[in-house]
């Protein structure tokens, strides 16, 4: 004979047929006097997916099944109605239709590339409104970290080179159409964005039972980008992919870690795939149903690059050669010239004096040009580290200068108001050094 069991247990309720999973993962989580809240604490999920699961607006994943079997100790009798449900979860996975709630991701698929010298990743995500408001907007975030496990060196690096939206260089498009975007937050190494299904031509909102695609990409140089790419499960997801493309010459090497809202960093649970494609390496990995709150990230290391960490990396060594605009030769014909790339004036003294200045974009004129009488400026070195530097007197007024030049501005924009340069033949400070009391 068979076990026998209560007329409550929900193993007798399931007996006389075979009810849709939400109902008997709902039989079973009262059966163990346990709230919604607390199985989803239990198993590492958010507390509105079991929600979903059990009101059957979602359909459970594998391993969502597998961990309420687990914590609610159903003896597979969960495990077995998930099997047995399967024909109806096929068809909400092929259609998207009436089993879900809210905005579903369909799929999740992102792609880093890396140049030698500039990160550009793209991320596509296929959507499904299956809620009842048409959706206007998606929120992205863009988030970067230096020196991982080094908060107080990424810290300083960021306050010194923010990232900014012009250099971020953000696009997006939604089946095709260009989209307009709006910030949300702006700190110095986190962004938000709203991207908005509209422009300025039209509007076009996902209304619900409709699906689109939605991509954005942007870049940062490897200056402030860590060797690090990490995707976070925020909506329901059904399938999510990842794909990093290196240059062969670096002899990158690839690895990954699982975190879920309530356990420690784990490998990821299938191999990532490593193809070859002329000079570059291609890195794949993906999942299906990933958890609600679940973290991937991969990580890497450019072997060719080992040992060079000190060593000033080639492409800054080019890059100084053309940056002629930032190299500053010092008044004493001594000195060695200050080599400043990437520069930025975070701080400048209210103290400032006028001298005269020349300059080739039109060396038959010379003007007089108020300026601090000291700067600190930011700057990466040949090492490709960032750095802080203090000028103090003529070499501020000759970084000032130069520094104009990369952003576009001429001596003549500070001039004073009714202030004019005068033709080089009437000046008469050719050959003498500025003076400073």
């Amino acid at each position: 004979m068979g076990a026998q069991h209560s007329a409550d247990d929900p193993r007798t309720a399931s007996a006389q047929g075979t009810p849709p999973f939400g109902e008997v993962l709902t039989r079973w989580r009262e059966h163990r006097a346990m709230s919604k809240k607390k199985l989803a604490a239990a198993m590492g999920f958010d507390p509105s997916y079991v929600s979903h699961v059990e009101a059957g607006r979602h359909p459970a994943s594998e391993d969502f099944v597998r961990k309420a079997d687990s914590v609610l100790s159903a003896d597979g009798s969960l495990w077995q109605t998930w099997r047995a449900d399967g024909p109806s979860r096929a068809a909400g996975a092929s259609t998207g239709a009436s089993n879900v709630e809210g905005l579903v991701v369909e799929e999740d698929h992102a792609r880093l590339e890396y140049d030698g010298t500039t990160y550009r990743p793209m991320q596509r995500r296929r959507l499904f409104n299956g809620g009842a408001e048409p959706v206007t907007r998606y929120l992205i975030r863009i988030s970067v970290d230096r020196y991982p496990g080094r908060p107080d060196r990424s810290n300083a690096l960021y306050r010194t080179r923010p990232l900014t939206w012009d250099e971020l260089a953000l696009t997006a498009t939604c089946g095709g159409e260009p989209m307009n975007w709006r910030p949300k937050q702006d700190r110095d190494s986190f962004k938000e964005a709203w991207l908005c299904l509209d422009n300025d031509r039209g509007r076009f909102p996902l209304y619900p039972g409709q699906h689109s695609t939605i991509e954005y990409g942007y870049q940062v140089d490897d200056g402030r980008w860590g060797p690090w790419f990490q995707r976070a499960v925020r909506l329901p997801t059904r399938r999510l992919s990842v794909e990093l493309v290196f240059p062969a010459e670096l002899d990158p090497v690839v690895w990954g870690t699982e975190t879920s809202t309530t356990a420690e960093a784990v490998p990821l649970r299938t191999p990532i795939t490593r193809t070859e494609g002329g000079d570059r390496l291609v890195f794949s990995w993906a999942t299906q149903d990933p958890p609600m709150g679940a973290r991937y990230r991969l990580e890497w290391r450019f072997r060719a690059r080992d040992g060079d960490a000190d060593q000033p990396r080639p492409e800054l060594r080019t890059a100084s050669d053309r940056m002629k605009a930032a190299v500053i030769a010092p008044p004493d014909p001594d000195a060695e010239p200050l080599v400043l790339l990437n520069p930025r004036v975070i701080n400048a003294s209210p103290e400032t004096d006028e001298q005269y200045e020349g300059c080739l974009s039109f060396f038959d004129v010379r003007g007089l040009v108020p300026r601090p009488l000291r700067l600190e400026v930011a700057h990466t070195r040949l090492d490709g580290q960032s750095g802080i530097v203090i000028l103090n007197a003529a070499l501020a007024r000759l970084a000032g200068h130069e520094i104009d030049h990369l952003y576009g501005r001429l001596y003549t924009d500070r001039m004073r108001d009714g202030i004019h340069p005068i033709p080089v033949e009437n000046y008469r400070g050719t050959g003498r050094a500025w003076s400073y009391r």
